[in-house]
């Protein structure tokens, strides 16, 4: 049995009921050697956790509800530790574990639009012994240590994963997909779920809240206290895989700044008078080798008048890049010139091409048209003159190419009968 030894005591207190609503989950830094998985939970006297009750009507806590589960965690270098107390009046087993049927605790790792289930069916005491097993699948959970035993009021769990075992975890990475699931059967006779507990709204990735590491989250303070963000400020908050090595990053735009977060951080600062002119970030998979980049909208004032550009930014290293910009409005009241752009899938394949066509016209024409074509990006097409009316770009590591485009069809009037 692997050994672990308690550390760092934790530093976010999440400890009292909650209703069963989405909810994250942190996991505190340790040390080798912090507990045995032996389903004794003495050890965790100092480590906070969360509490979850079964939900009445309203979203009040049912406080005297014979189902509830508290759950503290812990990481360390080797692995993911989780001790869960169960407060369920009879716990009820059929053979081999169903779990539409019997009691069960779930644990839901978001990977790739699939969430993976380590399901956990806990020994009644009185035959029926403890089977884990991951779904989808009937496969038995190997490398897994799981410890447990019956309490007075329900049961106890102590589980260690090693990080190979921890689907969707790389170094650094700050949190992950996840939610915690109690099942319970109450009735044999029923043979059917009774009562849910959960952290998370469903099964789905989308479902699904998360598990925060508390290095993660050092870090994340870290890179909001440096720069001045409020949490307030931030209008994206996602999972990305920038740099191309195993594991995602978290990406944050607040703001004039994007980065990224891992066991560090790194960000850009978009070109701009104003965060007001931010009007966009995406996060999109341009390439089509599972390596995210970042789309930023923005406009840029001067000169009496403006534009609005689209720039693509990748994680080269530890470094941000612009790989790609293009001019996509230009506007000088009353008139303005805009351009579309919209993201085509590849004909083969998971990645993206940005295509550009004419968008809206207003005041200008050819030759009211004084401006000079942008020479530090992509100028913006002109609905006049012999130049494409239609662009598309291909993206390939840091570099972008060309396409050539059939231009786009006009559908002719059919002529009426005359009468």
């Amino acid at each position: 049995m692997r050994r672990l030894s308690f550390g760092v005591v934790a530093l976010v207190a999440m400890a009292g009921a909650r209703p069963a609503a989405a909810t994250e989950i942190s996991c505190d830094l340790a040390e080798s050697g912090f507990a045995l998985v032996d389903g004794a939970l003495s050890e965790w006297g100092e480590v906070s956790g969360v509490t979850l009750e079964q939900p009445l009507p309203g979203g009040a806590s049912s406080g005297a509800s014979d189902l509830s589960i508290n759950v503290r965690c812990v990481y360390d270098p080797d692995g993911l530790m989780f001790a869960i107390q169960v407060r369920d009046d009879r716990i009820i087993r059929n053979p081999g574990g169903d779990p539409a049927k019997d009691d069960a605790v779930e644990l839901a790792f978001g990977v790739n639009g699939a969430a993976r289930r380590l399901v956990i069916f806990p020994g009644d005491g009185s035959g029926q012994k403890q089977v884990s097993r991951w779904m989808p699948g009937k496969k038995p959970a190997k490398n897994i240590e799981i410890a447990g035993g019956t309490t007075k009021s329900g049961y106890n769990l102590e589980i260690g994963l090693p990080w190979a075992e921890v689907p969707g975890w790389s170094r650094g990475v700050p949190r992950l997909p996840f939610g915690l699931t109690v099942t319970d059967g109450d009735a044999r006779v029923d043979r059917a779920v009774q009562a849910v507990v959960t952290s998370a709204r469903g099964r789905g990735d989308a479902e699904l809240d998360s598990l925060n590491f508390q290095g993660g989250d050092e870090v994340y303070r870290d890179f909001l206290s440096k720069l001045k963000i409020r949490p307030a400020d931030i209008t994206l908050d996602k999972l990305a895989d920038l740099d191309g090595d195993p594991g995602p990053e978290r990406v944050i735009a607040a703001g004039k700044v994007v980065g990224s977060i891992s066991d560090s951080f790194t960000y850009f600062t978009v070109p701009v008078a104003s965060p007001k002119d931010v009007k966009e970030v995406r996060v999109v998979e341009l390439t089509g080798d599972g390596r995210s980049s970042i789309i930023v909208r923005f406009i840029q004032r001067g000169n009496g008048g403006a534009r609005e550009l689209l720039s693509v930014w990748n994680l080269n290293g530890t470094e941000w890049q612009r790989t790609f910009a293009h001019e996509i409005g230009k506007f000088a009241t009353p008139n303005k010139l805009t351009n579309t752009w919209t993201l085509r899938k590849h004909p083969k394949g998971k990645g993206h091409d940005l295509v550009f066509a004419v968008g809206e016209v207003v005041g200008f024409t050819q030759e009211t048209w004084l401006e000079t074509p942008a020479d530090d990006l992509t100028p913006i097409i002109l609905p006049w003159g012999e130049g494409p009316k239609l662009e598309a770009f291909r993206f390939n590591d840091f570099e972008f190419v060309g396409l050539e485009e059939s231009p786009p069809k006009v559908a002719k009037k059919k002529k009426g009968k005359k009468g």
